[in-house]
């Protein structure tokens, strides 16, 4: 059976101090300074400590001195003290972390939020124009509900002579028959240009007549004047037909380009072309197009 408490052996300081309800520092100190009964083993360069329970109790009862109060050694903090610095650090580091969750997610809040708010003051869904304004030197692009979905500005004034909407390899196109007006001062002539835009707004490519053509023993230099626009699928590739006149005289122009821009081809009229269109054939599309002819003096 195991000895009765009372004569219980301590056979280290660790034991001793734990005992004691206190740290081994403290125990050996009570021992120096205050009688703590507590015997060594002779011998040895280290001698072995122990002591007894019931001495120990009588130390702390009536019979020896009072406990003293919790002794702490030099620059130690108070256990509760200590405990208390301990559970402050480890809400402050939880209270760092938090404040860098809740700083995201107010973050990726307010974006959300930006997204959304654009969402609803611009609710077009299609981006792609289907239609072209002019809108002093702006040149806007509407989806099919007339909302702008995109804008073009350019350095001077200009009219929107007209435009052709067709299909690409590419995408959705957009050719716009635009006349310049001059500087105020520049005392120059309009200036006509045509214009390939996609349909989202991006300027794929433009051309600016400056054809100077001997036609019928005669010069006609630029500017050319615009009439019409007309665009049109080909076993070739699509086809831009653009009717030009002199801005002055009479010879008529028809330039076709491919859709990259390129020149394809040209016809001269003696008299202005006014419209082209596009019709049937067992061919496929052929271009027609219509004015007045000087040597026929008629339409």
């Amino acid at each position: 059976m195991p000895d009765p408490p009372a004569s219980r052996r301590l056979d280290s300081w660790k034991e001793i101090a734990a005992y004691l309800g206190r740290d081994v520092r403290t125990a050996i100190r009570w021992e120096k300074t205050k009688g703590l009964p507590v015997h060594r083993i002779p011998g040895g360069q280290r001698p072995i400590v122990y002591a007894f329970a019931h001495e120990l109790d009588a130390w702390l009862g009536q019979e020896g001195p009072a406990l003293p109060p919790p002794e702490l050694d030099a620059g130690a903090a108070p256990p509760a003290q200590a405990a208390l610095a301990a559970a402050t650090l480890a809400w402050s580091r939880r209270a760092t972390r938090l404040r860098t969750v809740l700083g995201v997610s107010l973050l990726i809040l307010l974006a959300a939020a930006a997204l959304a708010l654009r969402f609803l003051l611009h609710p077009a869904k299609n981006i792609s124009a289907a239609s072209l304004a002019a809108s002093g030197q702006d040149l806007v692009g509407r989806n099919a509900a007339g909302q702008i979905v995109w804008r073009q500005r350019f350095a001077t004034r200009f009219q929107l002579i007209s435009s052709q909407h067709w299909q690409g390899s590419s995408g959705d196109h957009f050719a716009a028959d635009l006349v310049f007006y001059p500087q105020p001062a520049a005392g120059t002539l309009l200036q006509s240009r045509l214009y390939d835009f996609s349909g989202a707004g991006r300027r794929r490519w433009r051309c600016i007549p400056s054809l100077r053509l001997h036609f019928r023993g005669g010069w006609f230099n630029p500017p050319w004047d615009n009439s019409q626009l007309a665009a049109y699928p080909t076993p070739a590739g699509e086809r831009i037909a653009w009717a030009l006149h002199h801005h002055t005289w009479w010879p008529g122009l028809v330039l076709l380009f491919d859709g990259a821009g390129r020149e394809r081809g040209e016809f001269v009229n003696s008299g202005w072309i006014t419209s082209l269109e596009i019709g049937p054939s067992a061919q496929g599309p052929v271009l027609l197009a219509g004015g007045i002819s000087n040597s026929g003096n008629a339409g």
